[in-house]
């Protein structure tokens, strides 16, 4: 239940206006009194953020050397760089997708939001400093760029919701609604005389048990629906829908109301400035980079959700590391002489950070490291989707994407992912002629009949003309996640039928073979069970049906495919399902490698496992006779 709630999304938008509400109310301060200094505003934020963020970095960096795999050690060192350059929320937004690992599996996935705010700390005060330069008023400016980020976060939050909840346009209207009010609190004294004027008018007609002494009634209650509303959000607003456009004014306004309350209101006074919540409130921020690291690594570690006693466990280590950063490191820092010279240190070890990220990201994970070397249970990557002007090239579709070995390919694999997670075995076979492929996923198969979505059409005409165009292509790898044949569904089943012989009509008058790769059977079960993690506090042993399940009944599928044949005896069709399979039995593990990356589709070693043997098959040499073509 407690994973269903979205509390963590509503935190951020609180965190959002405080910030936007307490970095407003500094600039604006000094701008009144004319001795802002950029300088000293950005060295005051240094020292405020990279000392507790150098030691996540440095504590990721080291955890993740003895626990993680090479694929996972190199997305790690990626964003350790992206969130020395605070662009994380960038990178997550490029990341997200069908192939995207889960967030539980991303230790610095939380660097999103800190990326936010750091761009509106870089940018907002400059913006600030032109305005008051040209005389410009503030507020109207404020409430400008508030209505428009609010615009497009409404506009695009259906059609873009990856991009919307990730990227600074669509966020900052949050950051705005807390820096408006702190224009109003700061620079219109007459709102404030105007509340009390009605304050005291309300305190003469209602003797209310909420006025506080100077008889605060509308403050109080402003508190009171504050609170209610940030509740109402934390807890009625599930995981899968806690970010959905109009939602996000929920906890946006209730911290609005919470904080223009004041501090004499009895929620702010008698519940929030109890000594738990001022201490919470203290070490905030490093609790904040501490929980998730934490969280995430022992998901990690111990491949799937760890017992709640371990996850209490690394709450409570989280708040003791914070507490001894603040009280050690932090506090020091802020508060103690030459402050711009630690804050240039500080930026020097930031860059140093992000230095090693990057070398580390480059060099794939490094993956001499024991967590990788010693480790047979390797779990590895399918493939990294690579634009390669996709898009311009076969459509625009946003599920398309591409990879390649070299531009005057040999093969091309054409098909949904099932066939793109073939890509890596031709990519890394020795054989010459295979070796140079392209691969071109699409709209989840093949669309050139009357009744495909027009998207589909498009990107398959453009692929089809690239093919009719390319004088290298002589062979046509397709597959097809066998899902989409569902059973007792004759519509569906007739519509793919179709498209596929006009495809395949087409690709035999363009004289191209053919290779239709039968799909690779599904695992009945998470293949997280198959890998022994590094570091596992919870010792287990790999489970039996790793070895060993029962092969997936695919009776519609079989029926699909001899459809083909009898209509294109000349196809070749592999039989990829016979490398994991024997006797109705199929197994997960090869050669002591796992073949998987998720339930169904293949990992490096599963990809190269299953094209070694398609170019190797005795069947496919003699009967195809391409052994002229090798």
């Amino acid at each position: 239940m407690l994973s269903q709630v979205g509390g963590g999304f509503v935190g951020v938008d609180v965190f959002f206006v405080i910030s936007g509400y307490l970095i407003s109310s500094i600039i604006f301060g000094s701008l009144n009194k004319g001795d802002f200094k950029f300088v000293a505003f950005y060295s005051r934020r240094i020292n405020r953020i990279f000392p507790a963020l150098l030691l996540t970095f440095v504590a990721c960096y080291a955890f993740g050397w003895h626990a993680l795999f090479a694929d996972e050690y190199e997305q790690l060192n990626k964003h350790i760089a992206g969130g020395a350059s605070f662009v994380t929320n960038f990178m997550f937004w490029k990341e997200a997708g069908y192939f995207d690992k889960a967030s539980e599996l991303k230790p610095l996935l939380h660097l999103w939001s800190l990326g936010i705010e750091e761009q509106f700390y870089l940018l907002w005060p400059a913006l600030l400093y032109w305005v008051c330069t040209r005389r410009f008023n503030l507020l109207y400016v404020t409430l400008f760029l508030l209505v428009a980020s609010f615009f497009i976060h409404i506009a695009r939050i259906r059609s873009n919701p990856i991009e919307t909840f990730y990227l600074p346009f669509a966020r900052c209207w949050e950051l705005f609604v807390g820096t408006t009010l702190a224009y109003i609190r700061i620079n219109n004294q007459d709102f404030s005389c105007k509340i009390r004027r009605i304050n005291g008018a309300l305190g003469r007609v209602i003797n209310s048990y909420l006025a506080s002494p100077d008889g605060s009634i509308i403050l109080n209650l402003q508190s009171f629906i504050g609170l209610l509303f940030i509740l109402i959000a934390v807890l009625g607003l599930r995981k899968d829908h806690a970010f959905s456009g109009w939602e996000a004014l929920l906890p946006t306004i209730g911290t609005l109301l919470l904080i223009s309350a004041g501090p004499h209101s009895w929620v702010n006074n008698k519940l929030l400035s109890n000594r738990i919540m001022v201490y919470l409130g203290l070490i905030s921020y490093p609790l904040y980079l501490y929980h998730w690291p934490l969280l995430s690594y022992l998901r990690i570690i111990e491949a799937g959700t760890a017992a709640t006693a371990y996850r209490i466990t690394a709450i409570f280590v989280s708040i003791a590391l914070a507490w001894m950063t603040y009280t050690l490191i932090e506090k020091p820092i802020r508060y103690g002489e030459r402050a711009q010279m630690k804050s240039v240190v500080l930026v020097v070890l930031m860059m140093m950070v992000f230095v090693v990220g990057l070398i580390t990201y480059k060099n794939g994970g490094f993956e001499f490291r024991s967590a990788t070397s010693n480790q047979k249970g390797l779990r590895l990557k399918v493939f990294d989707p690579n634009p390669l002007n996709c898009g311009e090239l076969f459509g625009g579709d946003i599920r398309t994407f591409c990879q390649e070995t070299t531009n005057k390919p040999n093969v091309i694999i054409v098909g949904d992912s099932h066939a793109g997670h073939l890509y890596h075995g031709f990519a890394q076979s020795n054989n010459p002629f295979f070796n140079k492929v392209k691969m071109v996923g699409f709209c989840g198969g093949f669309a050139v009949g009357p009744d495909a979505p027009k998207q589909c059409v498009k990107h398959s005409t453009s692929v089809l003309k690239y093919i009719q165009d390319s004088h290298t292509i002589k062979i046509v790898i397709i597959s097809n996640w066998s899902g989409r044949i569902d059973l007792g569904n004759d519509h569906n089943e007739k519509l793919y039928i179709d498209n596929y012989i006009r495809f395949f009509d087409t690709l035999t008058k363009l004289e191209k073979k053919i290779i239709f790769v039968i799909d690779t059977p599904a695992l009945t079960f998470d293949p997280e069970i198959c890998v022994t993690r590094p570091l596992s506090i919870s010792y287990f042993d790999i489970n039996e049906s790793c070895y060993k399940y029962p092969e997936k009944d695919r009776r519609s599928y079989y029926s699909f495919i001899n459809k083909l044949e009898n209509r294109f005896p000349n196809c070749y069709y592999y039989n990829s399902p016979k490398v994991f399979c024997k006797d109705g039995y199929c197994t997960s593990i090869l050669n002591g490698y796992l073949q998987y990356t998720n339930a169904d589709h293949l990992s490096r070693m599963g990809s190269i496992s299953v094209v070694n043997d398609l170019i190797n098959s005795q069947s496919y040499i003699n009967n195809y006779g391409l052994s002229s073509s090798l």
